[in-house]
């Protein structure tokens, strides 16, 4: 069996705290955010196709709904579309490094 590096339950949002740091203003990503969607640049990247929500879930292991809200935010912010009723319906618009990906 191959080993990948999306192994479920293999993701760390790091520890809980009052207030999440942010990188830059306050429309930037929260460094759990930025976290996420790094693992979903990577997931791209490696494999070809934008994880599912679940997919997310799974990886860090936090709840789907949870997950949900990360990528809602993350979209809202402008640096990924969601296509709506698409399971893996995840567009990169500015990638975590600043780069324009559209």
């Amino acid at each position: 069996m191959i080993q990948s590096k999306f192994e479920p339950g293999s993701g760390n949002l790091g520890t809980p705290r009052e207030h999440s740091l942010r990188i830059g203003d306050k429309m930037s990503l929260t460094e759990k955010q930025a976290i996420v969607l790094r693992f979903i640049e990577d997931h791209i990247n490696d494999i070809g196709i934008p994880p599912t929500v679940r997919e997310i879930a799974i990886y860090f292991t936090i709840s789907s709904k949870a997950a949900h809200e990360y990528v809602r935010v993350i979209a809202k912010k402008g640096y990924i579309r969601l296509l709506p009723g698409a399971a893996r319906g995840i567009v990169v618009l500015k990638s975590i490094k600043g780069e324009n990906n559209e």
